[in-house]
């Protein structure tokens, strides 16, 4: 029972690696590099990437931290720790690894249509 734990616990640490490369992607390399805005957590990240110059999974990470917790005095000690785990994942990809990929400066509807299908992959591989 115990290393069927260990393996689901290895299988979401590689889900999460996976849909934080596809979410960085998205928004990193395409959806700064196009100049279009977003929504959300991401979306106060990029805006405030593009004004200061500050990494946008770290800002994505410390905008996260009052919503994890709100979460953990509702949904829980397992979902929070979850929670904690994915978002730390995904602002490390999206800091450290999307930039060694090359910026997309073509067409913005393009960008658009891919960093939807990117992002709304890795988000959909989150949940």
């Amino acid at each position: 029972m115990q290393k069927h734990k260990h393996i689901e616990r290895i299988k979401d640490i590689a889900v999460d690696i996976f849909a934080g490369l596809l979410i960085g992607l998205g928004v990193y390399n395409l959806a700064s590099s196009a100049n279009f805005p977003m929504v959300g957590v991401n979306g106060i990240a990029l805006i405030l990437y593009k004004l200061f110059g500050l990494p946008i999974g770290t800002v994505a990470l410390l905008l996260n931290i009052p919503i994890a917790i709100f979460t953990f005095k509702i949904l829980g000690h397992k979902f929070f720790i979850k929670s904690a785990r994915t978002i730390i994942i995904t602002s490390i990809m999206m800091d450290m690894v999307a930039p060694l990929f090359p910026l997309y400066h073509g067409d913005r509807w393009l960008a658009a249509l891919c960093c939807g299908i990117l992002s709304g992959l890795g988000y959909a591989m989150i949940y």
